[in-house]
């Protein structure tokens, strides 16, 4: 686990070729620009904390429908753009925070029929801008 640990910059794409990875948190730190799209290959990837950093981009589709991912957390940076539709999240995703970022438009209401995200997708549709 990488969080708090003053890491500042930009997050390699070469993250993609850690293939074996499941758990990335890099939360609390001082990273900078996009979410390489290259991320969006990590299929064993179960959890994804990108959390109180300083991207400032849009956040690729991809990493939405990362295939393992249970647990996504991209909360309080600077996203902006939209949520992508619901055919883009992962359906075995338990955990998504997007709150607390620029992001614009409304939260796809067919997110409600995704039975794994429970109180906590309610709990953070509500603080969406």
């Amino acid at each position: 686990m990488l969080e708090n640990r003053g890491l500042a910059g930009k997050l390699p794409e070469e993250l993609s070729y850690l293939s074996s990875l499941k758990v990335l948190e890099l939360a609390q730190n001082k990273l900078t620009g996009q979410i390489p799209p290259e991320l969006g290959s990590l299929n064993n990837l179960e959890v994804l904390s990108l959390a109180d950093n300083f991207f400032d981009s849009t956040i690729p589709a991809n990493v939405f429908g990362l295939a393992s991912v249970e647990s996504l957390n991209l909360s309080n940076n600077k996203f902006t753009g939209q949520i992508p539709s619901f055919r883009s999240i992962n359906l075995n995703t338990k955990e998504l925070d997007v709150s607390s970022n620029l992001l614009t438009g409304n939260f796809p209401t067919a997110l409600n029929l995704f039975t794994n995200l429970g109180k906590e997708l309610t709990e953070r549709k509500q603080t969406l801008s």
